[in-house]
This record gives structure tokens, sequence and C-alpha cells, in this order.
């Protein structure tokens, strides 16, 4: 099943036209066009590679990235072409990062082969949970503006009281 089926299963059992979407897969699969389906897999897990725990933005872009490619090239082509590029992407940090790690202490920005590692773990990891954690990052972000917070209850610290009672005028 190519990603395109899917919609077209849904506005096909809707009643909708799927005509256009028919016309959009034959377009995608003309063999003239798989080097740019190739490229755009790359680019899918290039994206994948810059994902952090803060940035996930980026992981979402690349799976509609290899999602879009896989229906020109095919899925497994499409998911190969984006783990070889996030991993050889990572390697060659990685290998830029084993000369240079004399001191961490330094004032320029450097790479350290732990951090790259640690880094692209995280990178895979985030870019693996994204098909499963979507459909929960939707519905809360459409519930987030619904939902109402209650107010943070302040409490003072018990130096604060104290310098409250000082003043500067004696009794």
């Amino acid at each position: 099943m190519s990603p395109l089926e899917v919609p077209k299963a849904l506005l096909d059992w809707a009643g909708a036209p799927v005509g256009w979407l028919e016309a959009a897969g034959d377009w995608a699969r003309d063999p003239s066009r798989w080097w740019v389906f190739s490229v755009l897999a790359v680019c899918g897990g290039l994206l994948w590679s810059a994902t952090t725990e803060r940035a996930q933005l980026t992981a979402l872009f690349g799976w509609l990235t290899v999602m879009a490619a896989a229906e020109g090239i095919g899925y497994h082509p499409a998911i190969f072409r984006a783990l070889i590029a996030m991993g050889a992407f990572i390697t060659i940090l990685w290998l830029l990062s084993l000369p240079g790690k004399v001191s961490v202490m330094n004032n320029r920005v450097t790479l350290v082969p732990r951090d790259v590692l640690r880094a692209g773990a995280t990178a895979a990891a985030m870019a693996a949970m994204v098909p499963l954690l979507a459909l929960g990052l939707v519905v809360v972000r459409l519930v987030r503006p619904y939902v109402t917070r209650p107010p943070k209850v302040v409490v003072p610290r018990a130096r604060e009281a104290s310098e409250q009672q000082k003043t500067l005028v004696r009794d």
C-alpha cells in the first residue's frame, strides 16, 4: 500500500472524487522522477538527524518527506535511504569529532564524540517515536486552547517573611 492509497480509500469511502489522487500517484511513479524521490528520502533522513528533545518538528517533517518519497520509489527503499543518510551523517560527525577531543574547556565550539553519539541516539529514538505519537500530539494540540489551568500558588519563603518585618525606622 502506497502512502496515497490511505487517503484515497478514505475519500472513496466518503464518496469524494479520487481521480486526482490516482493522477498524483501515477505522476510520482514515473521512472524519470526516481532520482528526485531518492534525494527526497535522503533529505528526510537528514531531517531525522536534526531532531532533538526540544526540536521535534524536524522528525515530523522528516517522516512527511519520507512518505512523499515512498510514493515515488516505494516504502522500503525510501526508509532505507533515509536511515542510511541519517546513519552516515552521524558517523561522519563522529569521525570528525575524534581528533578534536583534546579538552572540553575551550572557548570554541567543538564536537565531542560522546555528545555526537548521544545526540544521534536521541535523534533516532525521537524520529522512531513520531509515527507512534503523532495522533496523541494532534489531540493535545487541538485540546490545549480549551483547557483551563489553575493559577499557580505563590508560597512565600521563610527568608522573605523575615525580611518583610525589618524596617528602617525603630519603634
